[in-house]
Formats: structure tokens, C-alpha cells, sequence
């Protein structure tokens, strides 16, 4: 099962994400969405996949896994 947290590069998803590392979940569990991936380097340095999300917007995600540049 994998959890997606939306805004993971605000203030309070980076709190969530901390929260869900802290209580045991593993990394590659825990999808961090945001509007700016960029922001999610260190997200995903520590395991995180994440994809760039915004509710206004439909998009399609790209995933970027832990260690893609791209």
C-alpha cells in the first residue's frame, strides 16, 4: 500500500511525510505530490518518490525516483 501526500513540499506535508517516516513507514511507501518537485530533492535523496501534482491543473504524473535527475 503506498500513501500519497499532497502538498508534501509545503509546510504541512513536509510535517505529514516526517510524521509517516517517524511511525515506521518506509520511504518507497510514501508518494510525496507537489507543485514544484524541485522542492522534493531531499524527499526523494531519502527514498521518496514524488511527482509533480496541483489540483488546478490536470496533469499526468511523471514519477521521479529516488535518484532521478530527470
Amino acid at each position: 500500500m503506498s500513501i500519497a501526500v499532497t502538498g508534501a513540499t509545503g509546510h504541512l506535508g513536509r510535517l505529514i511525510v516526517e510524521s509517516l517516516l517517524r511511525r515506521g513507514v518506509p520511504p518507497d511507501q510514501i508518494v510525496a505530490l507537489g507543485r514544484n518537485v524541485a522542492k522534493a530533492d531531499d524527499l526523494r535523496d531519502r527514498g521518496l518518490p514524488s511527482c509533480r501534482s496541483s489540483t488546478t491543473t490536470s496533469t499526468r504524473c511523471a514519477w521521479r525516483s529516488p535518484g532521478s535527475t530527470s
